[in-house]
């Protein structure tokens, strides 16, 4: 051996190979998962949304400002306002809440204080006056949640149902 420079050994060139990007449709959708949900978070799809629902009755009407949807734990004001539309005042007006959409909440703090269960009853407003009532709820179980309020003054009764989401 001669100590020149053509004696060594060169392993052989490597074969020529077109690169490209290979995946199985599941590996797909996992991916579309993955960027999904946080594009779905940042536009705001699993936070808070508040919504209103109202309705009438005779003189009697009816407007609750609540969330529909919502995380868990998170706390928020159930707004129910009674106004009297008609042209004679009420004697009592009661509102009373669906127990089936409050299990879904814990916390429930009334303004004004219940006077019978899930049910509240006020001075009948005069004509072209309202009633406020407030409940604060915090978001204790998963799941959607149903239920009716309903207003009830001098044998008119206005209806509404509401229906929120709680998120994990």
């Amino acid at each position: 051996m001669a100590g020149g420079e053509d004696d060594v050994v060169r392993p052989p060139e490597a074969p020529p190979m077109i690169r490209r990007f290979r995946t199985d449709p599941f590996q797909l959708v996992g991916l579309a998962f993955i960027v999904g949900i946080p594009i779905l978070a940042l536009a705001g799809v699993f936070g808070m949304s508040r919504a209103e629902v109202a309705a009438r009755d005779g003189g009697l009407e009816l407007t609750v400002r609540y969330v529909d949807r919502l995380r868990f734990g998170q706390t928020y004001n159930l707004e129910i306002l009674v106004t009297n539309v008609g042209r004679q005042a009420f004697d009592t007006l009661t509102v009373s809440i669906d127990p089936a959409y409050l299990h879904g909440f814990i916390n429930a703090t009334w303004t004004p204080s219940p006077t019978q269960a899930h049910k509240v009853d006020l001075a009948g407003p005069r004509p072209g006056e309202g009633r406020l009532i407030v409940i604060a709820l915090r978001a204790d179980r998963y799941g959607r949640h149903t239920g009716a309020v309903a207003a009830t003054a001098g044998g008119d009764t206005a209806r509404v149902v509401l229906s929120t989401l709680v998120f994990p």
